[in-house]
């Protein structure tokens, strides 16, 4: 299993510039990871990168109120922000289609079991 590649700041990192820049390049490089391991197939990665970012998320949101970022530090941040959020969804379309695909052969397999319990004895009859 491929862990994530940075260590889950606290909420004190997002509490200067330089922390908040740390951050959103942590949060797009782990969005990165994401849509690579659901792109592979990996599912217990991609678990492990959702937490991770889920993470980052909560502590950007924790300083968002704390901290007054510089019109170059506010364009770079929104611009990682932008590209984690990309990521993210391109990442989340493949595990929807996953999904629902194995949400299909779930219920195939009961529509098949219904039919055996209500239909087997009667095909035995037939045979």
């Amino acid at each position: 299993m491929k862990t994530p590649s940075s260590p889950l700041p606290t909420p004190d990192s997002a509490r200067d510039a330089a922390g908040w820049l740390r951050c959103c390049a942590a949060l797009a490089s782990t969005a990165s990871q994401l849509l690579e391991a659901a792109q592979a197939g990996r599912w217990s990665d991609f678990i492990a990168h959702g937490q991770h970012y889920a993470g980052l998320g909560e502590t950007l949101r924790a300083g968002i109120t704390l901290v007054e970022l510089p019109e170059p530090t506010q364009a770079r941040c929104a611009a990682l922000l932008q590209e984690a959020l990309a990521l993210e969804l391109a990442a989340r379309q493949i595990s929807g289609k996953e999904r629902d695909s194995r949400l299909a052969a779930v219920h195939s397999t009961r529509h098949s079991q219904r039919l055996h319990r209500s239909y087997g004895a009667l095909q035995a009859e037939f045979k």
